[in-house]
């Protein structure tokens, strides 16, 4: 029986076809990507089957980071956020007819001053300014006394945190206010 290759019972295409030809009539060269699949031989009876050791990163910053600064950078983002949806409150309710009920002074005045007190309070105080407009990591490798960088930060955590849990009340209380106003 005439041996019959796998092209011609339509099992292979035609690339595939002419790349078995190849193969079987150049046994020592395989295509590369049958080259790239196959393993590695060791390079020494010693390190069979071990990755090469590379050396460790040595940290930038030799002393760890602190909860303190962790607890900052919490802060900051936690005070970006509340105080974005306090001016987008107050936006919203001078210019939109769905806000015209809050629009007087009896409701704005708790928002408007729960917000001046945070901000004054920020803007008082030299150290909570830049670490509000700086990157608390970088202005902490940057620092010459790392163990006092962190209390600082620490503080000023412990200083604005309950000003922004302030101010992230009334903004619920007033949105809330909102939802009931609109079913209603």
């Amino acid at each position: 029986m005439p041996r019959r290759s796998l092209h011609s019972r339509g099992r292979l295409g035609r690339a595939q076809y002419w790349m078995a030809q190849w193969t079987r009539r150049t046994p020592v060269a395989a295509p590369l990507h049958v080259q790239a699949s196959r393993r590695r031989p060791p390079q020494a009876e010693g390190q069979a089957g071990k990755p090469p050791k590379v050396p460790k990163k040595e940290s930038k910053d030799p002393v760890p980071k602190s909860d303190a600064l962790n607890r900052g950078k919490k802060t900051k983002q936690k005070y970006g956020t509340v105080v974005a949806s306090v001016r987008a409150v107050l936006a919203n309710i001078g210019q939109t007819k769905e806000w015209e009920w809050a629009n007087n002074e009896a409701m704005q005045l708790p928002l408007k001053g729960a917000l001046q007190t945070l901000e004054s309070t920020v803007a008082e105080n030299i150290f909570y300014s830049e670490a509000m407009a700086q990157d608390l990591a970088v202005t902490r490798r940057q620092a010459q006394d790392k163990t006092a960088f962190d209390t600082d930060v620490g503080r000023f955590a412990d200083n604005i945190e309950p000003l922004i849990d302030q101010l992230e009340t009334k903004v619920r209380i007033i949105l809330a206010q909102h939802r009931a106003s609109m079913l209603g």
